[in-house]
C-alpha cells in the first residue's frame, strides 16, 4: 500500500523532517527498459523540475538481453540529459541480484551492473551499490527479502528504503532535511573499482 520502497522513503522523510515538504514520485513503469526511460524522460521527470533524481534501472535491460553497449549508451544519455535539462542532484542505484538462479546468472548480472558505477564515475554523479550489499547477505537472506526471483517483498522494500534514506542523509540532505545544492552533491568515489565487463551477455 505504500508503493514499494519509494512510498516508504517519502514516509520516512516526512516523519524525520516534519518541517520540510517532500514529494517523492515513482516514475517507473513495470517492465520498462532504459530505452523506455529515455523516451519518457522529458514528460515524466524533466517536466517536474526535480531537486533530486534517483535513477534505478537495469534489471529489465538484463532480462531482455539488451546489449551491454546499448544499455551503457542509454544510461549515459539519461544522465547527461538530466544534467543539462534539470538542476537536480543525481543518484544512480544499482539493480538487485536475482535469487533462485544459477551462479552463472549472478556472474553475468554483476558484469552487467558494472556499467552503472563506470558511467557514474565518467559523469561524476552519485552511485549507491545495492547489488553487492544484497549479494553480501548470502543467498538465503537475499531470498527471504524477495517476493519472487526479482521483486522485493515488504521486508525487502523496507530495507531498500532504509538504505536509500541513509544514503540521502549522509550525502544529499542537511541536518534539517534540506537537499544540498546540486553543486555540492557528491560524485562517485574515485577509488571505486571498475569491474570486468567481459562476462556481460
Amino acid at each position: 500500500g505504500l508503493g514499494g520502497w519509494v512510498g516508504r522513503l517519502e514516509e520516512s522523510l516526512d516523519r524525520l523532517y516534519p518541517a520540510q515538504s517532500y514529494t517523492v514520485v515513482n516514475a517507473c513503469i513495470n517492465g520498462d527498459t532504459s530505452a523506455g526511460v529515455l523516451r519518457r524522460l522529458s514528460k515524466d521527470v524533466v517536466s517536474r523540475n526535480p531537486s533530486l533524481v534517483i535513477v534505478a534501472i537495469g534489471t529489465n535491460d538484463f532480462d531482455y538481453h539488451v546489449p551491454v553497449a546499448q544499455f551503457r549508451a542509454n544510461l549515459q544519455t539519461i544522465i547527461e540529459r538530466l544534467q543539462h535539462q534539470t538542476h537536480a542532484a543525481i543518484l544512480v542505484q544499482s539493480f538487485l541480484p536475482e535469487v533462485r538462479v544459477a551462479s552463472s546468472v549472478l556472474t553475468n548480472e554483476a558484469a552487467y551492473n558494472a556499467v552503472l558505477p563506470a558511467v557514474c564515475r565518467q559523469l561524476n554523479v552519485g552511485y549507491q551499490d545495492l547489488f553487492d550489499a544484497f549479494l553480501a547477505m548470502g543467498r538465503a537472506s537475499m531470498t527471504s527479502l524477495r517476493h519472487d526471483s526479482e521483486h522485493p517483498n515488504v521486508a525487502g522494500y523496507r530495507l531498500i528504503a532504509a538504505e536509500t534514506l541513509a544514503m540521502l542523509q549522509s550525502a544529499y540532505l542537511s541536518s534539517q532535511g534540506v537537499l544540498v545544492p546540486v553543486s555540492s552533491a557528491p560524485g562517485t568515489d574515485s577509488l571505486l573499482p571498475d569491474n570486468d565487463l567481459a562476462a556481460a551477455p
